[in-house]
């Protein structure tokens, strides 16, 4: 993988929806007055996700995210990134990498830029939970 960018720590799938993505900006975010997720997929296209300011493990420092059915429609690594506009300020948070299997291969990623929560699968009926810590920086 890329150096500098942080991975999300939970299996994901193609055509997984209603995950709920959280990422730590590493800065206060909720007076922000503009979020956005954009994520590259493998084969290069994008993705605008809103996002919205959220408390998170206690913190204001976190944006979420939700995936649809449609927005993991490949298999491999999508880069993320996260825009905000806070008063007169707007930037670019750090990268982050989310990895996507078929649904029918097992495999994971490591770190903690990315969390994840309230999975499942359009595939199938089964649905799974998952969450875990974040940190990655706004700035």
């Amino acid at each position: 993988m890329d150096k500098g960018f942080e991975e999300c720590n939970d299996p994901h799938y193609v055509g997984e929806e209603n995950t709920i993505f959280y990422i730590d900006c590493g800065i206060d975010v909720s007076s922000a007055t503009l979020t956005e997720v954009f994520l590259e997929r493998p084969d290069g296209t994008n993705i605008k996700k809103t996002a919205t300011p959220t408390i998170y493990n206690g913190s204001t420092c976190f944006v979420s995210f939700k995936v649809d059915a449609t927005d993991f429609n490949q298999e491999g690594n999508y880069k993320g990134q996260v825009f905000a506009t806070i008063g007169a300020w707007s930037g670019w948070g750090k990268l982050f990498h989310i990895h996507v299997d078929d649904p029918i291969s097992s495999s994971s990623c490591s770190s903690s830029s990315v969390s994840s929560s309230s999975s499942s699968r359009s595939s199938s009926s089964s649905s799974r939970s998952s969450s875990s810590s974040s940190s990655s920086s706004a700035t």
